[in-house]
């Protein structure tokens, strides 16, 4: 794209190239000041580089041009000055690179750099989480053992109270030590060939007693639903929690809790977007709530163990972390969609099988 303007900054000459990308015709650019297609942000870049290309006859900068559409095209600009015999500046020569594809490119490379931190983080935290399980619930077998040995020798019924409770804190804590482990892939999955659809309405029932009064449930089954090689007891946990956080999201206003099943095959660009997905066919559990939705501040932090935005006392922080280690074991992923006031979406993609009876290699 080829522009020159006058010592005023007057538009005199445009080629063809930036015509068509700005979508204006001559007459209506020609005459007018170069601002009228900067952003806001760039026309104080302009008075500065425009003065020093003035003065010593070169200036390079990156602008955002507006299209008359409104379209914004991000460009990087080269501009040589032209003087006449006297030393006068009389107008400029000025290349125009358009750098929509490069900013892309680069914000893709970006995203695809966080997901990949992101993904060796919960590694990482998953590894370290599972090693202090492991330190804690030999603690905690030392604890059950003198409390054992204590109620054997008491008659005392404050002392049996205060033991039973011991006894009921302690298998609280085992069964989050069994998270956090399950997390840190201490717990390998016990799979088995299962159809998700008859597994899903059937654990219906059990989600039915948690969800209030004010809130629906909606269950949409995709009639080709593949099967797939699981763990019943890691996949339940994991659809449980994801219910029991679309329940949270709803309880102050109420709402529907949409559940659905479908089937997904990526593609090539798929695959470029999410560099942790992997061609093949999956079968997909959606979890959709009404809701809220995720403020976008704390979207990169929702699957690390141990972040809740919940009161205390009110969640462990780990739902969403063991969701996440579940579907990995299982060589699927997962992604979510979240809108403010809108709701949010979890998808858990699992890969899908051709037989019933046997279990692949």
């Amino acid at each position: 794209m080829l522009h020159s303007v006058n010592a005023d900054g007057v538009i005199i000459e445009c080629n063809a190239t930036e015509l068509n990308a700005l979508g204006y015709r001559k007459d209506e650019l020609i005459g007018q000041h170069l601002t009228m297609i900067l952003s806001p942000e760039s026309r104080e870049v302009f008075e500065e580089r425009f003065n020093v290309l003035k003065k010593i006859g070169y200036a390079e900068a990156e602008y955002v041009f507006i299209a008359k559409d409104g379209r914004k095209i991000p460009v990087s600009v080269r501009g040589n000055a032209l003087y006449d015999k006297h030393g006068n500046f009389l107008k400029s020569s000025t290349l125009s690179t358009d750098l929509t594809a490069i900013k892309k490119a680069a914000e893709e490379k970006t995203a695809l750099e966080n997901r990949l931190i992101q993904s060796q983080k919960m590694e990482a935290i998953g590894t370290l989480a599972g090693g202090v399980a492991h330190d804690f619930n030999n603690i905690l077998t030392g604890i059950l053992s003198y409390a054992q040995l204590a109620e054997m020798k008491t008659s005392e019924p404050y002392v049996k109270k205060a033991l039973k409770q011991i006894f009921n804190l302690s298998q609280k804590a085992s069964d989050l030590i069994k998270q956090i482990l399950l997390m840190g892939r201490e717990f390998p999955p016990a799979f088995t060939v299962i159809n998700l659809n008859s597994f899903i309405e059937d654990s219906l029932t059990t989600f039915q007693r948690i969800i209030a009064d004010n809130i629906e449930i909606k269950l949409s089954i995709s009639k080709e639903f593949p099967y797939v090689k699981a763990d019943p007891a890691q996949i339940n946990q994991a659809l449980m929690n994801l219910t029991v956080n679309a329940r949270d999201a709803l309880l102050e206003k109420g709402g529907t809790i949409k559940i659905k099943t479908d089937v997904f095959e990526p593609d090539e660009e798929y695959c470029q977007q999410f560099p942790y997905a992997k061609r093949g066919r999956y079968a997909v559990i959606s979890v959709a709530d009404s809701g809220h939705g995720i403020p976008e501040e704390i979207k990169d932090r929702i699957f690390e163990p141990f972040f809740t935005t919940k009161a205390v006392g009110k969640g462990t922080g780990l739902g969403l972390s063991v969701t996440y280690s579940v579907v990995k074991n299982h060589g699927g992923w997962i992604n979510f969609y979240s809108e403010s006031e809108k709701g949010t979406e979890f998808l858990m993609y699992l890969p899908a099988i051709e037989t019933r009876t046997a279990l692949p290699e």
